[in-house]
């Protein structure tokens, strides 16, 4: 009915001074069973399991410090100094200041959960709200000193953040007469909060709205939100100027940046806020078996959300080094000159900007229109099977006799826009330089004797 654990490590780190190379690290979980209360069994009789856990813990870890930093000392110089006549002598050189202070950072891990069943697991459920508090991260004192002083410093304990998240699963398995089956779905979500990051004072207001990573979310991805693009010569002439030319450079079908500030020029300024890193901040999957008179049939589906991933400027390229390598078959969807041996022929959109020899370079960097959404739903795999009944197979000294029939990565499911089509929502390479997911497809048997 109730459950209590407790638990400690204590851990020594040559990295750190005699007086800070220790740490106590405890935990203590507990739990309390809320069906086996007697007031719970005479009111709610399906429900056989209901239990409510919490547990907290403080681990410590000597991450990337650098050791012996709680030393004075001085390292030699490769090169000679002359002093005096004819005196050649080697030198050298102070390790900076020291810091005796230096010790483990912590984590404080706190987890709340709920789990239970419903009529001998007919409906099973599980949540886990879970956060971690990590302080006395390593960095660096250096931008927030003068630069007058001369010495170079040592790691701090200065940095911390929190990871914040809830996972959710919920479960269903039933038996009617020869049919089994059963039915799962989980779905996690979290987020990490620079709480304090060492960094300079900002120098203006606008300078810490784009700079400062105090009290701000990870992976927040900063470029030029692109608002469509130049349909005609008159809109170029009419729009903000984005070449540092007059737009004399810019040509139908090209990238059309948004003024965020109205000031009429496109420039750093104009960046903002448009994504949100290539970590995925949530997971979830699917999880189906039945079984039914010697068949089986089982499915896996897993899936990720709000992340993203961006498209490399190379790939604005017409061809690979200019013509010495092949280019991809989208820059066949580009926009161009009905007769491109006239320049004064009309324009036919496309998907892609029309081309020039090397790519154009107000068209590349990082924008929405490079920064694709993840998301994605796949079939990671499916499995059919078949098992002869025992009765045939005693009389040949067996046990079991499988045969199956399974796939791998069968489908995949994301974006719907031209770039998603032919990459891989699971890849992070923005070159497309990666070794392509594969399909697989197996057929096999199976024998116990």
């Amino acid at each position: 009915r109730y459950l209590v654990e407790f638990n400690f490590r204590y851990d020594g780190s040559y990295k750190f001074s005699p007086d800070k190379r220790w740490g106590f690290f405890p935990g203590i979980s507990a739990g309390w069973r809320i069906s086996e209360e007697s007031f719970f069994k005479d009111k709610f009789k399906d429900i056989d399991n209901l239990k409510l856990r919490a547990s907290y813990a403080k681990v410590g870890d000597e991450g990337s410090f650098s050791a012996f930093q709680y030393l004075d000392g001085y390292n030699p110089q490769s090169a000679d100094y002359v002093l005096g006549v004819g005196g050649v002598s080697s030198g050298l050189q102070s390790r900076g200041m020291a810091n005796p202070w230096l010790t483990w950072y912590e984590s404080k891990i706190k987890n709340i959960g709920l789990e239970g069943s419903f009529k001998n697991g007919l409906i099973t459920m599980e949540f886990d709200y879970f956060q971690r508090n990590r302080t006395g991260l390593p960095a660096t004192r250096t931008k927030s000193l003068p630069t007058t002083f001369g010495l170079s410093m040592p790691q701090e304990n200065l940095n911390s953040d929190i990871n914040r998240g809830f996972e959710i699963s919920i479960g269903h398995r039933h038996k009617i007469n020869d049919f089994n089956y059963q039915v799962s779905a989980n779905f996690s979500k979290t987020r990490i909060l620079d709480d304090y990051v060492e960094s300079e004072t900002p120098a203006n207001m606008y300078d810490n709205w784009r700079n400062n990573k105090n009290g701000r979310y990870q992976n927040i991805r900063w470029g030029k939100k692109v608002i469509g693009q130049f349909t005609s010569y008159e809109d170029i002439l009419n729009s903000a100027i984005q070449d540092g030319n007059g737009n004399k450079t810019v040509m139908p079908g090209d990238l059309k940046f948004q003024d965020w500030n109205n000031d009429g020029v496109i420039d750093d300024n104009d960046t903002q806020p448009i994504g949100h890193g290539s970590s995925p901040r949530m997971y979830y999957g699917f999880n189906f078996s039945a079984e039914f008179k010697g068949f089986d049939l089982s499915l896996f589906f897993q899936g990720a959300a709000g992340h993203d991933v961006y498209i490399n400027d190379d790939m604005l390229d017409p061809f690979i080094q200019q013509g010495l390598g092949n280019g991809l078959e989208i820059m066949t969807d580009r926009w161009h000159r009905a007769d491109p041996t006239d320049p004064y022929s009309e324009w036919i959109s496309g998907y892609m900007p029309a081309i020039r020899t090397s790519g154009y370079s107000y068209n590349r960097g990082e924008n929405t229109w490079s920064l694709h959404k993840s998301n994605y739903l796949r079939l990671k795999s499916l499995e059919l099977g078949y098992s002869l009944p025992e009765k045939l197979l005693t009389r040949y000294g067996l046990s079991k006799l499988r045969f199956y029939v399974n796939a791998n990565n069968l489908l995949t499911f994301t974006s719907n826009n031209p770039f998603m089509k032919i990459m891989d929502p699971e890849n992070e390479n923005k070159y497309l330089r990666y070794y392509p997911q594969t399909k697989s497809f197996n057929v096999g048997v199976n024998v116990t004797f």
